[in-house]
């Protein structure tokens, strides 16, 4: 105060010395002067010894707002930590949720997946009696009687793999696999290709093992049929692979380019693969498709006239096919059957020359056994060892000449033809050799001898023929030349007419007729006979000393005139069947 008092400029002093006694007077009332302001704290200090009740109710009224405050933000700091938590444990659990359900997905998928490989698996062991390939002649691992084994097995058995206890349950252990999975998928809103492929691989296995069990010539046209993706078209095995096909192919399945898609729609169109092997110098070849929709007899259309002296490897729609081979004069047939997705092969194996009178029966695939009395069940065979067989049965004249040539008149009479008549065998010739029966002609086909009988006449042929040795056939070389590889049922086709050869009712013959005398009774090899004027002993034995008879006779009706169709009645040694007769074998001498 005293210092504004005396300052030098006026501006700075008090403006009247009423200003100075008023800041005289605040001074020692301890109240703010003008001529001096206190910093802030000693202010509010001095405000506060001013004003004690009130700074007191302030300080409380602070506080309590405080406290407040405190509480409401501690509570809420709380609520929101705890909503955090709570948030944070729901998000876990959705985690956690997510994840089992994801485990549960996969282990589901994986439990699909080993569930399919076993139906498949369990498949394929049920298939295998029907795929079994009976190699002839018999490799020493498997023996004759171990594959007649087979045969009475798989006879026992009808193609059936849905009725088999352990495909269908395979097949029910998948089921309940799958449906856990698309559980599991759709709780987790996902989709996955592999359950769909694998319904339709099965349903396309099972398909395809079905066919390859039943199929033949009977089945080829109907098999085709498939390629019009239409489920009433082609046999009833292939509809649940049309109707599925046509579901997951669609884009939200498995869509079109799938690689289980394309597989079943290449199936689907019914082709296999042929290929030829080189051809032998001086050769050419055709190949013909047999026509099996036509009948009685299968035609025959040529597919290619000239097939590649390298060979071939040709794409076709499943079928018989013959490879016709040609050597200047001579000619040579090599059927084939080409199955759905399969490669089939055809080895051109020729002989340097062929007896006189003979076919060559070359090795390979073919399909033998059906419905027809005492027949084996359909089963797939190869032959390992190519072999010539008479176009003709042997004919009386032929027979006649060997009876000629026995010197002794006792064994002479031994092997002379007899025929039965129910109680007692009588001569078919005479002393000296010529007939006793009126309708009995030498170009008809010697009959009423026993398989002894036709064994000693291949004996002498063998012993007085220099190049070539004979022998009866084996029952399987005997259907292996009589249809082929198709496993048709007929040696013309599937349709039965009895004017095509001499069989019961056929119109031209009562009882036998000249051999070769129905050209329509002709196999693929163009071996005569095969189906009726006479029945044929083969090489193959049965217990009991009897023997395998093939073929029909002229007093067979349809059921018998099937190529299946086999005789087991027949003593080895005995004669007088008026129905049976012989062809040969021929193969070349050892060294020649």
């Amino acid at each position: 105060i005293a210092m504004k008092a005396l300052a030098q400029k006026p501006p700075n002093r008090y403006p009247s010395a009423d200003a100075f006694a008023d800041d005289l007077a605040a001074f020692l009332a301890r109240q703010p002067v003008s001529a001096y302001r206190a910093p802030v704290p000693i202010r509010i200090v001095a405000w506060v010894r001013r004003h004690v009740v009130l700074f007191s109710i302030a300080v409380v009224v602070s506080l309590a707002v405080g406290a407040t405050i405190g509480i409401v933000y501690g509570r809420n700091s709380l609520e929101s930590r705890a909503t955090q938590a709570r948030e944070g444990e729901a998000k876990r659990a959705a985690e956690k949720r997510l994840a089992d359900a994801r485990s549960g997905r996969d282990l589901a998928l994986e439990a699909a997946k080993k569930a399919h490989e076993a139906r498949l698996g369990a498949l394929r062991d049920y298939s295998e009696p029907f795929e079994h390939v009976f190699v002839y002649p018999p490799p020493p691992e498997e023996p004759i009687e171990s594959q007649r084994e087979l045969l009475r097995q798989l006879a026992k058995t009808t193609y059936n793999p849905s009725a088999d206890f352990w495909v269908a349950k395979a097949s029910e252990d998948w089921q309940a696999a799958a449906a856990q999975a698309r559980s599991s998928l759709l709780t987790l809103r996902e989709r996955n290709d592999s359950l769909d492929a694998q319904e339709l691989e099965w349903a396309l296995e099972l398909a395809l093992a079905t066919e390859r069990a039943l199929f033949t010539s009977a089945w080829i046209e109907k098999s085709r049929q498939t390629a019009k993706l239409d489920p009433e078209a082609g046999p009833r095995f292939y509809r649940q692979v049309v109707q599925l096909l046509a579901d997951i192919e669609k884009p939200d399945r498995l869509g079109p380019d799938h690689a289980m898609v394309l597989r079943a729609r290449e199936l689907l169109k019914g082709s296999g693969k042929l290929t030829t092997s080189p051809l032998p110098a001086d050769t050419t070849a055709k190949l013909l498709e047999y026509v099996t929709t036509q009948f009685p007899a299968f035609g025959r259309e040529v597919v290619s006239e000239n097939i590649s002296p390298a060979g071939e490897s040709v794409n076709l729609p499943l079928g018989s096919y013959s490879l016709e081979v040609a050597r200047g004069e001579e000619r040579f047939f090599f059927p084939v059957l080409v199955e759905r997705g399969r490669t089939s092969s055809v080895e051109v194996e020729l002989p340097e020359q062929i007896p006189e009178g003979f076919a060559w029966i070359p090795p390979g695939d073919f399909l033998e056994g059906g419905d027809a009395p005492d027949a084996w069940p359909r089963h797939r065979c190869f032959l390992e060892k190519g072999f010539f067989l008479a176009r003709t049965e042997v004919t009386l004249e032929r027979y006649i000449e060997f009876l000629r040539r026995v010197p002794d008149d006792r064994t002479r009479e031994a092997f002379a033809p007899a025929y039965y008549d129910g109680h007692q065998l009588y001569p078919v010739l005479h002393a000296d050799l010529s007939f006793i029966r009126p309708y009995d002609e030498l170009e008809h086909p010697v009959y009423g001898v026993s398989r002894v009988d036709a064994e000693a006449y291949a004996k002498w042929l063998s012993e007085n023929d220099p190049a070539f040795d004979y022998r009866l056939p084996s029952e399987e070389e005997w259907a292996r030349a009589a249809a082929g590889a198709d496993g048709r049922i007929l040696v013309w086709g599937d349709h039965f007419d009895k004017s095509l050869a001499i069989v019961q009712g056929n119109g031209k013959y009562e009882y036998r007729g000249p051999v070769g005398s129905s050209p329509a009774d002709s196999s693929p090899f163009g071996i005569f006979d095969m189906a009726g004027n006479l029945s044929e002993w083969t090489a193959s034995d049965l217990p009991g000393e009897r023997a395998v008879v093939r073929g029909a006779c002229w007093g067979d009706a349809e059921s018998a005139v099937r190529v299946s169709g086999r005789n087991l009645s027949h003593a080895r040694n005995e004669k007088g069947y008026v129905e049976t007769g012989f062809r040969l074998v021929a193969f070349p001498k050892r060294g020649g």
